[in-house]
């Protein structure tokens, strides 16, 4: 068991590691009907955001394992692996972007539990890196909907006081 999960978990480092190379360049990490659909120019992330190119857990870990740990007697092992799996599953964390075509406004969004506090301290130290990047790529946080109580935290002063004067003139109120 633990065997094939370092060689499942060293696939998929791989693939997580070269997302920018040309896929027929790491040919040992894809099937062979994956590579009869690629393309010259297809990076490792085109095939895995076409699909053609999946991740799966259940099909790469939960199934061999299972076929592994057979019979009532490692029925709680098994119990316990889809318990593991539930848990992780509903505590995982992505970044939603939503944008407009043509104006340059890029929104993100972090789903989280409200009752895991794990979970959302693990989203702040995501949304502390989105910010940064922002900023690194020469945009602004502000956008188009302003600046709310969870931006407040990554403006200068200067970027404040001029968005402050701003509203002072256009909604006095």
């Amino acid at each position: 068991a633990c065997s094939h999960l370092r060689v499942v978990q060293t696939r998929w480092q791989e693939v997580l590691d070269n997302l920018d190379s040309v896929a027929l360049n790491h040919k040992e990490l894809l099937s062979d009907e994956v590579l009869k659909l690629l393309a010259d120019t297809d990076t490792l992330f085109n095939v895995l955001q076409r699909r053609d190119l999946r991740i799966s857990y259940r099909k790469e870990v939960e199934k061999p394992l299972k076929e592994l740990f057979q019979g009532q007697s490692l029925e709680v092992l098994r119990t316990k692996l889809d318990d593991i799996h539930k848990e992780l599953r509903s505590s995982r964390l992505f970044v939603a972007t939503h944008m407009h075509a043509g104006d340059g406004n890029v929104h993100t969004n972090i789903p989280v539990n409200s009752n895991d506090y794990q979970m959302m301290h693990e989203a702040e130290l995501i949304v502390d890196g989105v910010m940064k990047l922002a900023g690194d790529l020469g945009g602004v946080i502000s956008g188009e909907h302003g600046i709310g109580l969870t931006k407040m935290q990554y403006l200068d002063k200067a970027t404040i006081d001029a968005f402050a004067g701003y509203k002072q003139k256009v909604d006095p109120l």
